[in-house]
């Protein structure tokens, strides 16, 4: 039980640090290129925040709870428009003419199939229930579509270091929120704990991935394209 709490204690202070760190470095002006990944990071601190109270024994109000899986929902909703636009963005730079016509295809399905998701679940028992299996579905979809998202990024001919590294944690959070979701569905005990630690940890991986990566970018109002990363050598020279 120890090394349960300290588990649920460390990860997210850490999590928290790096996207503290991570926002900061948004703000020299890289929001304005990744607006959804700021408001994710915004709400990854406004979930992760009240967890670290209720793990380290403040009480868990219902109310508190149901504002919790309101954020959860959010912040599932939010990397699944995310995956969109990446995937809209990367898209037209592999190859623009005919691929926007596929691209507008998997969106208008993709908003379709998350739609019905929030219909057919919408008479759940209860709110964490529902907010529970949208999630599940919307990580899915999410991470269904970010193996679009790589094959056009691996056809773009001049590689872009930082949003390939943005996608790749994108990915990493996309896989681990699926299939964590799925094993809290199970309702088997030992199950929902794996899952648990396994959306955790591919959280924290994924912050510290963004935060290496915009760490090394040198963000450039004109000039060189966004997202290309920038050496020491090449920042001073400049």
């Amino acid at each position: 039980m120890l090394v349960k709490q300290i588990f649920y204690s460390l990860i997210p202070i850490v999590t928290v640090y790096w996207t503290v760190l991570t926002l900061r470095k948004m703000l020299n002006g890289w929001w304005r290129r990744y607006v959804l990944l700021t408001i994710l990071l915004v709400l990854n601190l406004l979930i992760t925040v009240p967890s670290i109270a209720w793990t380290l024994g403040s009480s868990w109000t219902p109310i508190g709870e149901n504002a919790y899986w309101a954020l959860a929902g959010i912040s599932q909703a939010t990397i699944f428009l995310f995956v969109l636009q990446m995937t809209d963005r990367v898209g037209r730079e592999a190859k623009p003419g005919n691929r926007v016509s596929i691209i507008r295809v998997l969106t208008a399905a993709a908003l379709g199939i998350a739609i019905l998701s929030v219909l057919i679940h919408s008479n759940a028992k209860s709110v964490n229930w529902m907010l529970t299996r949208i999630s599940r579905d919307l990580t899915f979809l999410a991470a269904a579509l970010n193996m679009v998202l790589w094959t056009f990024l691996l056809r773009i001919k001049k590689r872009d270091t930082l949003l390939m590294t943005v996608c790749a944690g994108l990915g990493i959070q996309c896989a681990g929120d699926a299939i964590g979701q799925s094993m809290r569905l199970l309702r088997l005990g030992y199950l929902q704990e794996i899952g648990n630690a396994l959306m955790s940890i591919t959280s924290l991986l994924t912050m510290y991935i963004w935060y290496r990566a915009f760490t090394r970018a040198q963000f450039q109002p004109e000039g060189p394209k966004p997202g290309k990363i920038l050496n020491a050598a090449e920042a001073e020279a400049r």
